[in-house]
Order: C-alpha cells, then sequence, then structure tokens
C-alpha cells in the first residue's frame, strides 16, 4: 500500500463538517507522514523498530539528520503525533472538530512528505544517510 492513500482518505475527511470524520483526518493524515518517513528511513538503510518504537525512531532520526529541512519535517511529525493523540484520546477537546483547522493539518502533511521526499531522494540524500548513521551509532556508544 502506498502511504500516500492515507493522506488522500484525510484530505477527503477533511472536508467533512463532522467530528468523528474530522478526528479520523487528524489520524490518517498522521499516519501518512509517519508511514512515508518510516519508508525513506528504511529505503537508506536503516532499522526501524516495530511496534510502539517506531513512532519515537521515525521522529529521532529526522531530528538529527543535520538538515533543517528534514529536521523540521520530523518536528512536524511529532506535532501531528500529538494532535492525533488528542484527535484520538482526549474526546472532551474539540480542537480537532473544526474543518478549517484540519484541513491545515492535511497542508502541514503535504508539505512533511512534499519535502521529505525531496531531500531524502534528492542531492542531500547521502549526507542525510551519514549524518542520521553518525547519531544512531553515537548513540550505541552512549548506551553501553
Amino acid at each position: 500500500m502506498d502511504p500516500k492513500d492515507f493522506l488522500r482518505v484525510a484530505n477527503d475527511l477533511a472536508k467533512l463538517d463532522e467530528a468523528a470524520e474530522l478526528r479520523s483526518a487528524v489520524s490518517r493524515a498522521y499516519y501518512a507522514a509517519f508511514h512515508v518517513a518510516r519508508k525513506l528511513l528504511i529505503d537508506m538503510g536503516f532499522e526501524i523498530s516495530k511496534g510502539p518504537g517506531a513512532h519515537g525512531d521515525v521522529c529521532k532520526y529526522l531530528g538529527n539528520a543535520s538538515n533543517p529541512t528534514v529536521e523540521h519535517a520530523g518536528s512536524n511529525i511529532g506535532d501531528l503525533k500529538g494532535w492525533r493523540n488528542q484527535a484520538d484520546y482526549e474526546l472532551d477537546l474539540d480542537e480537532h472538530e473544526n474543518s478549517r483547522s484540519v484541513q491545515n493539518i492535511v497542508l502541514i502533511t503535504e508539505q512533511i512528505i512534499e519535502d521529505l521526499e525531496q531531500c531524502c531522494n534528492g542531492s542531500d540524500r547521502d549526507q542525510i544517510k551519514s549524518e542520521i548513521s553518525s547519531y544512531i551509532t553515537k548513540m550505541k556508544g552512549d548506551a553501553v
């Protein structure tokens, strides 16, 4: 499955004016960005944890790429995860029941995906891969 299909679903849901659909749009947007980032990292040769640890791996690796665009995308994915958690678990908060707000989240997600694909598949790929590898090596050394 193409993870960007989640973005298409998020976009469709964000146009509806019902709480469940809008909250679901936030969730689908997050998973679109997460899975695109995860796949890009795996394609560069990085191991990503299975299960809940994968979410932290993706943000940590992107956040240590020494590329401002990639680091910003990683930070934004972290924000998306927080919004997804609010939409899925904090039903007393209604901020993700506003169509305009949710459509903005979908736009942010589109930009994250575009930026990551451009950087991780472009001329910066080798530098990004090297910096993330250095980060992983340092973390393994610190853990000993």
